[in-house]
């Protein structure tokens, strides 16, 4: 399934990639050139971040073998003072139990992951249903949502939902890798994987901040303010994320985590 569906993409992709360049433009949303840029940069990054998954969640198993081993080996030693023996067992349980909650924090967000390449996917078969290239089709739910169209307004609020669920879980991943032994999360696999995410959250919380300002710039020129200060406080509330994403993502090439 997974590689049926990256297939799809790298088509996508291929086309996508002999549009020619262009200003942004006026309409909001997902609707301009550069939009389609980061929706395309995203659905690859998702594809890294879904495998990179993958190949960490076969790390951890590995280790968590190699734990059980050990403690069934440790148990089965001769001998040994019952004091330390209960203490290393401890030890090792404690590890193993960190591992499997790594482990099942990564599955989670894999899982999360695909759903938003799923999400993306609709779109490039929306698109060639109705005929249409994906900037068309982009530009096209752009004017919806600036015509103030229910249905365009709730695919944007999805949209939005999905990104910040899949930075939610990027988050946790990060606060459960620091539970794990360190020489563990010094793996150059999982290391792979965090940087990929991290990539992910920081493009997710720009593609939020674009959608979100999008969205309260149509509600300002259709003179719906009622709701214009709830939006232009999210749009600076997704800006501020978005700068502390962007210091994150330069302190990690200045000073990559040593873990």
């Amino acid at each position: 399934m997974f590689k049926s569906k990256f297939i799809a993409l790298a088509v996508v992709i291929g086309a996508v990639s002999s549009i020619p360049c262009v200003n942004a433009g006026t309409v909001a949303g997902f609707g301009g050139s550069t939009e389609i840029t980061h929706l395309m940069n995203n659905a690859e990054l998702l594809k890294m971040g879904v495998d990179g998954a993958q190949t960490a969640v076969t790390t951890v198993n590995q280790y968590m073998v190699q734990i059980e081993q050990y403690r069934n080996q440790l148990i089965n030693t001769a001998g040994m003072d019952p004091m330390k023996l209960n203490a290393q067992v401890n030890s090792l349980n404690t590890s193993y139990q960190q591992l499997a909650n790594y482990r099942d924090q990564i599955t989670r967000t894999s899982g999360s992951m695909n759903y938003q390449l799923d999400a993306w996917g609709q779109r490039f078969t929306t698109a060639k249903v109705a005929g249409r290239t994906l900037k068309e089709q982009l530009e096209a739910e752009a004017k919806l949502r600036e015509a103030r169209n229910g249905a365009a307004l709730e695919r944007a609020k999805r949209d939005e939902q999905i990104m910040q669920d899949v930075n939610r879980d990027i988050d946790q991943l990060r606060q459960a890798e620091a539970d794990i032994p360190k020489s563990q999360g010094l793996n150059e696999s999982i290391q792979n994987m965090h940087r990929t995410m991290n990539k992910i959250a920081y493009q997710n919380t720009k593609m939020i901040e674009l959608l979100v300002e999008g969205n309260a710039a149509n509600r300002t020129n259709n003179m719906d303010r009622n709701v214009d200060a709830e939006n232009s406080n999210r749009v600076e509330k997704y800006r501020r994320d978005y700068q502390d994403a962007l210091q994150k993502r330069q302190q990690e090439f200045i000073a990559p985590k040593s873990n």
